[in-house]
């Protein structure tokens, strides 16, 4: 008999265990059963091994009971600021052997290897204004941010990532499409294409494995200075407040600069099988119980005109918090959403730095995340899109205006803060994070220190957060948000529609704070009436010729339609797209003309008029390049139209950089000048001011491109004849095209033409029995000459079957010359008196043969069919 003491659910319970035998699941005491994560035990008779989290009360106490006990478990890993063990036992001793003991205080499932929440990729920076950031502040680009990719590996040796990689002992062994792709997103260079373009191209990059999905050690986070990890993975729909809830809401506790930023899942349609919101279709399907932090940003998916997509997952949290906080634009998955989410956190965090001198806390970054989204649906948060859409260039603009501040309310006591709003407002939001210390597993709520957020405005009663209606059904979930005291949320919003001009008070109260003083941050968000401002095109934005592009825009102009118009740069007449849209929609589909120009768009609203940035229409640019020669390198490419010039560009240390202005179509580059491995082209308006899109970056050195020579292939066809086919990267200062074969340690011309294309055809109607050499040869018209290497083709001839060499020395091996066959004839050797000496299946056209010792003298060997029919037989010398 054992006896234990622990706590559960913040009493002392006294618990007598029998280790004599299993306990029935019948006799588990309700204590016992309340530290476990729900349904854990519902198979616990298994005797197979699974994976547990054990929340102990530290690494030493949990270790001695466990050698004292000798309890059979693998020790996998263990995360020290929560004191939680990742094991692999079976149920059995989990429940007989592991629960009772004090020092465990909760267990819960183990995950080993989550799933993906994006399986394609997808590229749009234009839905959550981010391209408008990188147009208008280019030196916003992550530099002096380290974000970390927690999954798979990715693929280092991508131009778009390699060159600010930063190794780590966590690093994924595995690389995935699926990590490169996110990693990608959320900071790609764009060097390879435009489409390589992440958030914050110049941050550091990290990779960190997710087995075990616990959060990485807490010294990694210090070392590699690491303050975003993008997780867009998920597991099942868990509603509850787990042994990874805990954790992730401890590591940001411990690391005040760290934000976690989750994918919130692909089940969007369907429900949860346990907790509050069991069989509530549609709602609470978050994938796994670690979104149910609370510090944690967790994302949404909206498609490319800011509608949430059907599977994208939705709140609330099991205890009716809102989730996800917010929504970013993904193709086929949230996990693209989380990964821009997570590039945008590096750029306010960049934008905060050079504002203010000094890193900002997490807390501080969800607040001006959250606080500068766009609405998306009814007015205030739901739990479909949570408080919105990622707007970067509103985030930003929050930070640039120093509309963020920073305190810490004791149990009790108030704040104030003070905001002066102009006259012309049409919209104020007030945002209220903070980092909550982590509840005891299945604690309901999970918030712990209650803050209160209130503003009293110039005149007028106050003013009270967003809450929602938590009922767990369908149809109260989906009620739009009220005003009154929040005791869910770590976040807190006050949204002030045309608010009068003054002064706004602002207040933060410590309704509850049971031990220390708890920080938050506060960011104050506004706009203007009758804003109108172009988003998409901005400068040098892509819109190629003849194609669709969606011109955007942001407004608070409403009840009316505009007018659009677009016009070549230097043109005086605007030519109509659109007399009747729709200003709240923020966007327009728009056929361009097949054209090449620089041109505007212009909306017209009520007399005023909004002329956007200068952009370049243009069909797309194909780069190829025709030969790469060990001096010399020519690109070549589409034109676009007459007499246009094009500005070519080359991959530096780290991204392209210009080199020259041509006019030609094709350049040959001097590789000493000109060392770089990839290149890029994109035309350039009449005035050089405004470029296009430039185009993918080939990769000089990849296989298929030679000195002029890509590919030479010859093959035997049916009729027993070699079909010989040259392609040639360009005809660039070619001569002569002259294909050769050897013919008595000599080569013979079979076909010399002056080049008139870049692939050549040419059949050898009479081949040598055996081995048959050609080669492609180049003569120049500067006198040089370039030549490819040789191919060698065997034939057999009429005769089908050849062995050779006849006679063969001994020691030699013999090679048997075959058909092209659907089936696989049998080589026979015999001996002069007919006894069997080998036998070989002919699986290739050339087979070699290793022939025994045998004393010289005449062999016959046979070739037979599958239906044991001789197709070739003959005589073999076999010489001294």
């Amino acid at each position: 008999m054992a006896i234990e003491w622990f706590w559960a659910r913040g009493t002392l319970v006294f618990w007598v265990l029998l280790l004599t035998g299993p306990l029935e699941p019948e006799l588990i005491s309700q204590p016992l059963m309340d530290k476990c994560a729900p349904g854990l035990l519902n198979d616990a008779r298994s005797d197979l091994p699974r994976l547990f989290y054990l929340v102990v009360d530290d690494a030493d106490t949990f270790d001695v009971k466990r050698l004292n006990q000798g309890v059979p478990l693998d020790l996998i890993a263990y995360y020290q600021p929560a004191h939680i063990a990742f094991i692999r036992t079976t149920a059995h001793i989990l429940r007989e052997q592991l629960l009772p003991l004090r020092a465990v205080r909760f267990a819960d499932r183990g995950h080993l290897t989550p799933r993906e929440e994006q399986p394609v990729p997808g590229h749009n920076l234009f839905v959550n204004n981010i391209r408008v950031v990188h147009s208008r502040q280019p030196a916003l680009d992550g530099t002096g941010i380290t974000l970390s990719i927690k999954e798979f590996g990715f693929d280092t040796s991508d131009v778009d990532l390699g060159f600010h990689f930063l190794p780590t002992p966590n690093s994924a062994s595995v690389v995935t499409p699926h990590a490169t792709i996110m990693a990608t997103l959320a900071a790609g260079a764009g060097n390879s294409d435009p489409a390589g373009r992440g958030v914050a191209r110049a941050a550091r990059l990290v990779s960190s494995n997710y087995v075990g999905l616990l959060p990485d050690d807490a010294t990694d986070y210090d070392l590699y200075e690491i303050s975003v990890q993008n997780h867009s993975y998920g597991v099942d729909i868990e509603n509850y407040y787990g042994a990874l809830a805990l954790a992730y809401d401890k590591s940001m506790l411990e690391h005040p600069g760290l934000l976690h930023v989750f994918s919130a899942g692909n089940k969007g349609g369907d429900a949860s099988t346990s907790g509050p919101y069991a069989s509530v279709s549609g709602f609470a399907n978050l994938t796994g119980n670690f979104k149910m932090a609370k510090n944690i940003l967790v994302v949404g998916a909206v498609d490319s005109f800011s509608r949430v997509l059907p599977f994208s997952s939705r709140g609330p949290a099991y205890d009716g918090r809102v989730k996800p906080d917010l929504v970013a634009f993904s193709q086929d998955g949230t996990s693209g959403a989380a990964a821009l989410v997570s590039g945008a956190a590096a750029l306010v965090r960049q934008a905060y730095f050079e504002k203010f001198g000094l890193a900002p806390s997490s807390e501080a970054v969800k607040a001006v995340l959250v606080g500068s989204a766009d609405d998306v649906g009814a007015a205030g948060p739901d739990f479909i899109s949570g408080y919105g859409n990622l707007n970067l260039k509103k985030a930003v603009d929050v930070v640039e205006h120093q509309l963020i501040m920073d305190g810490e309310a004791a149990a009790g006591a108030q704040e104030l803060f003070e905001v002066n709003l102009p006259g012309n407002v049409r919209q104020a939001k007030i945002t209220l994070s903070w980092n909550d210390p982590p509840a005891l597993p299945n604690a309901t709520p999970a918030l712990l220190n209650d803050l209160d957020l209130w503003v009293r405005p110039p005149t007028g009663p106050l003013l009270y957060p967003w809450v929602l209606n938590t009922s767990p059904h369908s149809d109260s979930l989906v009620l739009p948000a009220r005003t009154g005291r929040d005791s869910l949320n770590t976040v807190e919003q006050i949204v002030i529609d045309h608010p009068a001009a003054g002064t706004y008070q602002i207040f933060v109260q410590g309704h509850a704070i049971p031990n220390d003083a708890q920080a938050y941050a506060l960011a104050i968000c506004w706009d203007t009436l009758q804003h109108f401002e172009w988003t998409c095109p901005v400068n040098n934005d892509p819109a190629f010729a003849a194609k669709e592009a969606i011109l955007r825009w942001e407004t608070t102009i409403s009840g009316i339609t505009g007018h659009v118009d677009w016009k070549p740069v230097g043109a005086d007449q605007w030519l109509s797209v659109e007399p009747d849209v729709s200003i709240e929609t923020g966007y327009l589909r728009w056929l361009t003309p097949d054209t090449f120009t620089a041109a505007q768009i212009r909306m017209r609203i009520s007399g005023k008029e909004f002329v956007s940035d200068t952009f370049l229409i243009t069909p797309p640019l194909r780069v190829e390049i025709g030969f790469n020669c060990p001096d010399s390198l020519l690109l070549r490419w589409n034109a676009v139209a007459p007499a246009t010039l094009y500005q070519v560009s080359g991959l530096g240390g780290k991204y392209l950089e210009p080199l020259l202005v041509t006019a030609d179509t094709f350049v040959v580059l001097n590789k000493s000048d000109y060392p770089q491995l990839r290149f890029t082209v994109s035309p350039l308006s009449g005035d050089t001011s405004s470029s296009g899109p430039f185009s993918a970056t080939p990769d000089v050195s990849a296989p298929g491109i030679g000195c002029y020579v890509n590919t030479f292939l010859a093959q035997l066809n049916v009729e027993n004849q070699v079909d010989l086919a040259l392609a040639l990267g360009s005809l660039y200062g070619v001569r002569q095209i002259i294909l050769e074969k050897l013919q008595n340690g000599a080569w013979v011309s079979l076909y010399n033409e002056n080049p008139t294309a870049l692939q050549v055809f040419f059949t050898d109607v009479a081949p040598l029995i055996g081995a048959n050499t050609y080669r492609a040869r180049l003569e120049m018209e500067n006198g040089g000459s370039i030549t490819g290497d040789a191919i060698t083709v065997y034939s057999a001839g009429e005769k089908q079957y050849v062995a050779l060499p006849n006679p063969v020395s001994a020691g030699n091996p013999l090679y048997v010359l075959s058909v092209v066959s659907d089936e696989t004839p049998q080589f026979v050797l015999y001996d002069a008196l007919g006894i069997l000496i080998l036998e070989k299946e002919l699986d290739d056209v050339l087979v070699a043969i290793d022939l025994p010792a045998l004393p010289p003298g005449y062999y016959t060997w046979r070739v037979s069919g599958g239906t044991s029919k001789i197709l070739a037989q003959g005589k073999l010398l076999l010489k001294p």
